[in-house]
């Protein structure tokens, strides 16, 4: 996320860097900073304030400051973004009433710049509808409860305000007439097109966390797929476009035959889009498939080995515990229930349970045994009868260590119980035949 309020910051400082260069333009009246080609339209004088103020609420939007300062920062954006906001109202409601308010006039009027007609100085309607938008998503910043909404408040006013921007731009890399050169009417100048593009990428970027960008963000395969076709969907009609302008300019053909042939390109070129990103997405899906494949075959394996363990446990006639000393709660598995004489059940008892199978005369010292394992987090061995009314003489053995990572304030014993009832009968026998 880091790399995309980076790029937000740059684009924030370049859309202030041609404002300031236009200022100098209009200062010392150098045409090639005020408009980049003299034929086109300059960048009017109120432009240069609403394009500073807007890169300055940018800087603030990136700037990593304390808890303290953040509310500061807050209120010094909210500042900018309502002197944008005054400025693109004054000059739309210049156009709504057909009055001058003298606001285009304020910076040059002293210095002899003034023509006749505002109109040069004021900046186009649909370039205040821009800053107006840009001022609006400035103050609906970091509103609450949008961190799961689709889209912010901020990005859906800030969106049209970039589209505006690049319509003027694609008029002027297309070349169309309108977008500029005409003197009897104030139109969007390139450079302020192009900072106000800047400056809607700029805020898109500066919250990559939120809304619309949190998808093209994700590192997820989609997030990687929208990052990829958007490139292609804004260049593609771009080049297509001015591909198709130019032929028709050269007289290759007319305009009908031009439109008819960019639709057939455009479906060609989209429909082989779609394709190449279907085999990726198809590809996708086969490592999908695969992956899914390998790990039911790791489970089916994991079944099978623990269905294997359990008949070496059965045969050796073993069984499975494990103690959590927190909450004195022990797991016992079929074959130590069984061992134990415990009904079957849920796996879960507690120590007393098991403790009430063992024969009065050893359980204390066993209950001593296995509280000083789980108070030191030092192995447990132990060998003892049952008390088993039912089943005769039964002995047990039991072996249990300290799981990995365990400590003296919160062990865990896991461990092993056997019937070595055989084993034992066997050598008080032969004890029985070596004392005779």
């Amino acid at each position: 996320m880091d790399s995309y309020r980076t790029i937000s910051r740059l684009e924030g400082l370049l859309a202030g860097l041609i404002a300031a260069l236009v200022l100098i333009g209009w200062i010392f009246d150098l045409p090639l900073l005020k408009s980049v080609i003299p034929e086109w339209a300059p960048m009017k004088p109120n432009d240069i304030p609403v394009i500073l103020l807007a890169a300055t609420a940018v800087w603030l939007m990136n700037l990593r400051a304390a808890d303290s300062l953040k509310k500061r920062s807050h209120l010094a954006i909210n500042a900018c973004a309502a002197a944008i906001t005054l400025i693109a109202l004054f000059t739309l409601s210049e156009y709504v009433f057909g009055c001058d308010l003298g606001i285009d006039q304020v910076f040059f009027r002293a210095a002899g710049q003034l023509q006749s007609g505002f109109t040069l100085f004021r900046p186009s309607a649909n370039e205040a509808l821009s800053f107006l938008l840009l001022g609006l998503s400035l103050l609906a910043l970091d509103r609450k409860n949008e961190l799961s909404s689709p889209i912010t408040l901020t990005q859906a006013l800030i969106i049209p305000a970039g589209l505006i921007a690049l319509l003027a731009l694609v008029g002027y890399l297309l070349g169309v007439q309108q977008m500029h050169g005409n003197p009897t009417f104030s139109h969007m100048a390139f450079n302020a097109a192009l900072c106000v593009a800047l400056l809607a990428h700029a805020i898109l970027f500066a919250r990559p966390e939120l809304g619309v960008m949190r998808l093209v963000t994700s590192k997820s395969t989609t997030g990687s797929f929208v990052r990829r076709l958007l490139p292609v969907v804004f260049f593609l009609p771009l080049i297509l476009g001015w591909i198709r302008l130019n032929g028709q300019s050269l007289g290759l053909y007319g305009t009908e035959l031009g439109v008819c042939a960019m639709v057939v390109a455009l479906i060609v070129v989209f429909s082989l889009v779609v394709y190449w990103f279907g085999l990726h997405l198809f590809a996708e899906e086969q490592k999908a498939l695969a992956s899914e494949y390998e790990l039911f075959k790791s489970r089916r394996a994991l079944e099978q080995s623990v269905t294997h363990l359990n008949l070496a446990l059965s045969a050796a006639r073993l069984g499975t515990w494990s103690i959590e000393a927190d909450s004195g709660r022990m797991s016992l598995d079929e074959g130590a229930r069984a061992i134990f004489g415990l009904p079957p059940g849920p796996p879960e008892h507690t120590v007393n349970d098991v403790l009430d199978c063992i024969a009065p005369a050893e359980r204390e010292a066993v209950k001593e045994s296995l509280e000083d394992a789980l108070r030191l987090g030092c192995d447990f061995s132990a060998e003892f009868r049952t008390a088993l009314p039912d089943s005769g003489k039964r002995f047990l053995s039991a072996y249990g260590s300290p799981s990995a990572g365990a400590n003296t304030a919160s062990a865990r014993l896991t461990g092993i119980i056997q019937d070595i009832s055989e084993r034992k009968q066997s050598q008080e026998a032969l004890e029985e035949l070596t004392e005779r």
